[in-house]
């Protein structure tokens, strides 16, 4: 394009001018780049070593189901030096670059296989992940699975170097510099931290495990695309070809950008107040001869923040927790609830002969003292097993008992509280063990038309019901059961005969019961042509209270 000879060139056409010099200056430069780099390189070879790495075989299967298993177990006893083991075989990277260099050639058969192999590993790691937590007893969540569960920015920019990194490896037969690659992006450990997740119903552990490993695993293949359409792997495209590449790439690095800076903005506000937090209350201590010894914060859902500080002091200072969370609630301008221990260390005599004091009390009480540390780090793994909301926690250390209370108004079902209570007697084998779901409905018993026999779900729901009796100490209930259309006769000594086998039942669990029978009014007959047959073919379960029995709410 040449200017020069239009007398007036407008704004438009001294831009235009000015992009294809930067566009001549950029193919100018790359050509230099690949005669001095690539003048000898292997086209082909690469392309069918490339291939030859990303498909789907029994030699693949094997390596993923090892790496995962060797992965999953690092996680589950926090070490990262097995984790790094599993980082170092790296099966996924084969799939990986073979689909940036199909990207980059637009071949669609290669483009299949690769994603072909890439899922069926990721389903294998997923389940041979799953069955290992599933069977572990270690099952808390460790600090290397909660490190691969918030993904940000420099997660993404660091796949994208990696990607660059694998590329140039492969294209340059460098196989020593995958091995860094594989460190670098761990695409294994995200992947186990998933199936972690599910094994243990934390949906949001296992979210953003896999979002990491999306984060990985795209931007490395677009990254290896990019190098090879750089080396001249796809020369014969036409600008159409160039552009959609150019546009898949740039949409898809956008929508991982966008929640992933999210989450490094958040990282960083949290940072950020944690140092002004620390400041404050260093200076604070300071001005009164005192010294900060540790300060933690923790941030919750809400937008509140939970301050942690240990201060060494010669006296004990009754204003000073009120003090800090004035200080810390105006500064950081959100709702802070301060934890303050003070640790006396010196200083006049009445502050001495209370430290002497207390030294002397604490000596006394080394028994009690034991059997407390005892007590609190029981119930310290209690709730690091728990996937429950917890209202209260109680630990006896004599009578080697846990009792759990959930939290009321919780969305979880009495099936699941159970559950988690026989889970928690498998994990603490010495103790007894007792889960206390919040007082909620029973679970209605169904019987299959004409029957009085109750199938084997069915029979699960009363087990349920008796456990969940027994836990609310409760030792009477009452039983209604529901008349179907038809012969009404017939069909009411159905219903009592339905209600007398969940009474036997009942008794035979040490709950007394008392028998009713609902007629079939309007309101069942309208019941029953809202939520069908099977609805009026039921027997429901209410507390009973004297003189009058507890209304029972219909579930549907």
């Amino acid at each position: 394009m040449d200017i020069s000879e239009s007398p007036s060139p407008n704004r438009e056409q001294k831009i235009a001018y000015r992009l294809h010099r930067v566009f001549s200056a950029i193919r100018q430069f790359r050509k230099r780049m690949l005669l001095r780099f690539a003048g000898d390189l292997d086209y082909a070879n690469v392309l069918s070593h490339v291939h030859g790495e990303g498909h789907f075989n029994p030699r693949y299967t094997f390596m993923v189901i090892i790496s995962v298993g060797i992965a999953t177990l690092g996680l589950l006893l926090n070490s990262p030096a097995v984790i790094i083991g599993a980082m170092l075989i790296s099966p996924l990277m084969g799939p990986i670059v073979s689909l940036g260099f199909a990207l980059c050639t637009i071949d669609y058969t290669q483009m299949k296989s690769s994603l072909r192999a890439m899922l069926a590993g990721t389903v294998l790691a997923l389940l041979a992940s799953f069955l290992i937590v599933t069977l572990s007893p270690l099952v808390e969540p460790t600090g290397e699975i909660l490190a691969r569960t918030h993904p940000n920015l420099f997660d993404l920019l660091v796949a994208v170097l990696s990607g660059l990194a694998a590329g140039y490896a492969v294209i340059h037969n460098r196989g020593a510099a995958i091995v860094g690659v594989a460190i670098a992006t761990a695409l294994m450990p995200p992947l186990a931290v998933a199936g972690y997740g599910l094994a243990v119903f934390d949906m949001a552990i296992a979210g953003g495990a896999f979002f990491l490993f999306m984060t990985n695993l795209l931007a490395i293949a677009l990254s290896v695309a990019m190098l090879a359409k750089w080396y001249g792997f796809a020369t014969a495209h036409s600008p159409r070809y160039v552009l959609w590449q150019s546009g898949i790439t740039i949409v898809v690095f956008l929508t991982l950008s966008i929640p992933l800076a999210f989450a490094l903005k958040e990282i960083a506000y949290q940072t950020y107040q944690t140092q002004s937090a620390r400041k404050l209350v260093s200076n604070y201590f300071e001005k009164k001869d005192e010294r900060l010894d540790t300060l933690s914060m923790h941030f919750t859902d809400g937008g509140g923040v939970s301050v942690d500080i240990v201060a060494l002091a010669p006296s004990y200072d009754e204003m000073a927790k009120h003090d800090l969370t004035d200080l810390l609630t105006k500064s950081l301008q959100v709702d802070v609830v301060v934890n303050l221990d003070q640790v006396i260390l010196g200083g006049d005599e009445l502050s001495q002969k209370r430290l002497l004091e207390s030294v002397l009390h604490q000596a006394l009480q080394q028994p009690q003292l034991a059997k407390a540390n005892r007590q609190s780090e029981i119930s310290m793994r209690v709730r690091q097993s728990l996937l429950l909301p917890i209202k209260s926690l109680a630990v006896d250390d004599d009578l080697k008992r846990i009792i759990v209370y959930v939290q009321p108004q919780s969305d979880v079902s009495l099936a699941e509280v159970r559950r988690v209570e026989q889970r928690l007697a498998e994990r603490f084998p010495e103790w007894v063990v007792n889960v206390i779901p919040a007082v909620q409905h029973l679970p209605n018993i169904y019987f299959a038309e004409g029957q009085v026999n109750t199938s084997s779900q069915e029979q699960e729901k009363l087990a349920v019901s008796a456990w969940a009796l027994q836990r609310w100490d409760v030792r009477e209930v009452v039983v209604h059961g529901y008349v179907s259309g038809g012969n009404t006769r017939h069909n009411r000594n159905l219903a009592i005969r339905r209600a007398q086998a969940v009474e036997q039942y009942f008794n035979a669990n040490k709950i007394a019961t008392h028998v009713r029978v609902v007629p079939r009014t309007s309101v069942v007959r309208e019941e029953e042509r809202q939520f069908g047959e099977q609805y009026s073919r039921r027997v429901e379960v209410g507390l009973y209270q004297k003189p009058e029995i507890i209304p029972v709410v219909k579930a549907g």
